[in-house]
């Protein structure tokens, strides 16, 4: 009765496996002839660009950051951000000048280098020739002394 392998799983005896056979016979059966050619090897897909490293797919709204500061980045690289956030571009069909100017974007998101966002400039308070009479007060705080007098108290 012949059984099948456990370890090849092929219909012979354990003593007739050849992952237990001579050196020969091993190289035989399992490795590669020389004279044929090796077998294809399927294409890797197109490596992920660092943006989608840094920030995973589809993350490509990240890039309004790009149109929010355009002063901190490159006509170009707005131009960019601009065509792949208008789906006009996609990140996988880009070539490798645009893929650089994605990396360099990339690269100044990361380090968070953005000019600040300009502040408005305080209020300045209209002042009118009557608040120069008189001592100066502070338009939230009463003033009152240690026996002052009111003069209303006639």
């Amino acid at each position: 009765m012949i059984k099948t392998c456990q370890f090849c799983k092929e219909g012979h005896d354990l003593k007739e496996c050849p992952h237990f056979a001579d050196t020969k016979t091993y190289l035989n059966t399992f490795a590669p002839r020389h004279d044929t050619p090796p077998p294809a090897r399927k294409r890797a897909s197109l490596p992920n660009t660092q943006f989608e490293e840094a920030f995973g797919p589809e993350a490509e709204t990240l890039l309004q950051d790009v149109l929010d500061h355009p002063t901190d980045f490159t006509g170009d690289e707005v131009n960019l951000a601009w065509q792949i956030l208008g789906g006009l571009k996609k990140l996988k069909e880009l070539n490798q000048e645009e893929k650089d100017l994605l990396d360099h974007i990339t690269h100044r998101m990361l380090a968070g280098r953005y000019t600040p966002p300009a502040q408005p400039a305080p209020a300045v308070r209209q002042r009118h020739p009557e608040d120069d009479e008189g001592p100066p007060v502070d338009e939230d705080i009463e003033l009152v002394t240690k026996g002052q007098v009111d003069p209303t108290d006639g």
